[in-house]
C-alpha cells in the first residue's frame, strides 16, 4: 500500500518515473494499482539490478542525487531543489544504503514541529519530498 500511495503523490507532484529494485512485482500489482488509484499505469516505471548503478546512471546524464536521511543532512526546505533531480527514498524496513547514501549530492531530511525519534511512513516522506520539489521549481 505505502508503495501505490507513493506513486500516487510523486505522480501527482509531477515526477516523470520511478525506478524500482528487481523483484517479482506481479505478485503485488493489483495491490499497488488500487492503492495508486490507477497511476501505476500512467507512469513511467523502471527496473534496476542495484541501486549503485540507478544512481551511477543519472549521475552520468547530469541529474542532482537526492536521498533522504537524517546524518549529515540538510533541511528539505533549505535544500538545492534544482532539477533534473533523482530523489531516492528508502523503504521503511531497509532505508537507503551506506553506500547509496555516499554517493549521494544531498542527504535531505524533513524537520519535524515536535521532539519526535521516528520516521514517517515512505508514502508520507514521498509525497513530501515531491510537492516540495515542485513548489521549488514553480519559483524558478
Amino acid at each position: 500500500y505505502n508503495f501505490g500511495n507513493s506513486i500516487r503523490s510523486v505522480y501527482a507532484a509531477g515526477a516523470d518515473g520511478i525506478v524500482v529494485g528487481k523483484r517479482n512485482w506481479m505478485g503485488a500489482a493489483g495491490v499497488v494499482a488500487r492503492s495508486s488509484a490507477g497511476t501505476s499505469e500512467l507512469i513511467d516505471m523502471y527496473v534496476t539490478d542495484t541501486p549503485e548503478e540507478a544512481v551511477n546512471l543519472f549521475k552520468s546524464a547530469g541529474y542532482s542525487v537526492i536521498c533522504a536521511g537524517i546524518r549529515d543532512s540538510v533541511d528539505l526546505f533549505e535544500a538545492d531543489l534544482k532539477k533534473p533531480l533523482f530523489v531516492i527514498i528508502g523503504g521503511e524496513k531497509r532505508g537507503i544504503s551506506r553506500a547509496v547514501l555516499d554517493m549521494a549530492d544531498q542527504i535531505v531530511r524533513i524537520d519535524y514541529q515536535k521532539d519526535f525519534r521516528g520516521s514517517l511512513s515512505t508514502s508520507a516522506s514521498a509525497a513530501i519530498f515531491a510537492f516540495e520539489i515542485n513548489r521549488k521549481s514553480r519559483n524558478l
